[in-house]
């Protein structure tokens, strides 16, 4: 990837309504727009060697059919993988197995790769965060040795992570170091027993993807998707960061990592490839000013081109509020499309936090949050296209969570809406149903 396509990555920046009121508090909903360039496929396909580890769950439960197809899945990697790319291979249980050190892939070196995927066996229980942090190491270890970028690591469980480091938070913390250091972590849930938040924690912190395989034949799928994704990486651990005016409060929908320092916060957008466009919203809240006063929003995208550990600094953009009487704030005009976008992410918000709690089993959680929520979304939907759906869909979300659902069913409507808030694609070849027909089931 040369540097002038990378640096053409752009951002605008604008808001639902530009007017707040100047006597109270007010809500806005800022939405960065991102477009990255379509480079051309030679100029992708083209570049310095994939750093990648393979890190397989070979606890007991995934004897049989999931571990064999977890081995197909790793088998084309290694057949699909150039001669000059990198790959190590390891398994963990309660103990982890480095089954292969990174290697460049020669004739020989495939063939190694090939009888230790053969020779993978089932173990004891699931000690993930050891098993995935020794593949990380090693990716850490080949970047040093070899003068690369970057590393990456796939991560497969069919599992709920019970030995070793199991807290969402800790694990967290180490993707985002690891990410730090320029190792990429993206996971892939296999069937209804694995841990989304411990792996939705490891992936979102680790600047990779979360995929969910929930037939064992989905495993090949989502594993050479996630590896012609890596191809097409036009940039790698983009952050949004946004500075605000004092007094003023800011909220990322769609559950993406941030973190605050005074008046700067920096969004975690992880990798972006060639192509895509990227919306992020985030919820402004404003307090009491003088009226008249002009809020200024700066904000501009950091990344690192996946060829090179240089990090891009791209232009400023800028957007703004100003403080107005209640006449004038009744008469604003709106803008449809970022409402429509917000409506639909804070939608998705209430999805995931309903979905958590009525996994925990706390049904009176979700009905206490979402009746907190309820007036204030439908008085938001108001005027849009997609309103009267939406708020069917947030009423029909309301009556089923608070009673016992399948856990199928929560996976498959949090996924959704994870996929859908960051423009990524589910490679499972199988179509399923729309979010809300879960539901009604």
């Amino acid at each position: 990837m040369n540097n002038d396509t990378t640096q053409s990555l752009q951002m605008t920046l604008g808001f639902d309504r530009s007017l707040v009121s100047w006597r109270r508090q007010s809500v806005r909903y800022l939405v960065a727009d991102i477009t990255v360039p379509d480079a051309p496929k030679a100029q992708v396909s083209s570049g310095t060697p994939m750093n990648l580890a393979i890190v397989i769950d070979a606890s007991g439960s995934m004897t049989g059919v999931p571990l064999e197809y977890a081995k197909t899945a790793a088998r084309g990697v290694i057949e699909r993988l150039q001669d000059d790319d990198r790959l190590s291979l390891v398994s963990f249980a309660d103990y982890v197995i480095t089954h292969m050190e990174p290697t460049r892939l020669n004739r020989e070196a495939r063939n190694r790769l090939l009888q230790a995927v053969a020779e993978l066996g089932t173990r004891g229980c699931t000690n993930l965060c050891a098993g995935w942090l020794e593949g990380a190491e090693w990716s850490a270890k080949e970047m040093l040795a070899s003068n690369l970028p970057n590393g990456r690591v796939i991560l497969l469980s069919d599992g709920h992570a019970n030995e070793g480091i199991t807290d969402p938070i800790q694990l967290a913390d180490i993707a985002a170091n690891l990410r730090h250091r320029g190792v990429y972590t993206s996971a892939v849930g296999i069937g209804d027993g694995y841990s989304p938040d411990q792996l939705l924690a490891i992936s979102e912190y680790g600047g990779g993807r979360m995929h969910d395989a929930e037939r064992p034949e989905e495993i090949v799928e989502v594993v050479l998707g996630e590896l012609g994704e890596s191809r097409r990486t036009a940039a790698d651990d983009v952050r949004l960061e946004i500075q605000t005016p004092p007094h003023t409060k800011i909220e990322c929908l769609g559950g993406c990592p941030v973190s605050e320092s005074g008046s700067f916060f920096t969004i975690a957008l992880g990798g972006l490839v060639s192509g895509s466009r990227r919306q992020v919203v985030l919820r402004v809240s404003t307090s009491e000013g003088s009226e008249g006063e002009v809020l200024n929003f700066t904000g501009r995208l950091r990344w690192r081109q996946p060829d090179s550990t240089t990090e891009v600094c791209g232009n400023y953009a800028m957007a703004q509020l100003t403080r107005a009487a209640s006449e004038a704030l009744s008469q604003q005009p709106r803008d449809i499309e970022r409402s429509q976008l917000a409506a639909q992410l804070w939608l998705g918000d209430m999805v995931r936090e309903s979905v958590r709690h009525n996994r925990q089993g706390d049904y009176r959680a979700v009905q206490v949050y979402l009746e907190g929520q309820r007036k204030y979304f439908a008085r938001y939907c108001q005027g849009l296209p997609e309103g009267p759906r939406m708020i069917r869909q947030f009423e029909l979300l309301f009556g089923r969570t608070q009673r016992p659902m399948r856990e199928r069913s929560l996976k498959e409507i949090a996924l959704r809406h994870y996929k859908s808030s960051r423009s990524e694609v589910d490679h499972r070849s199988e179509r399923r149903p729309d979010w809300d027909e879960y539901l009604s089931e």
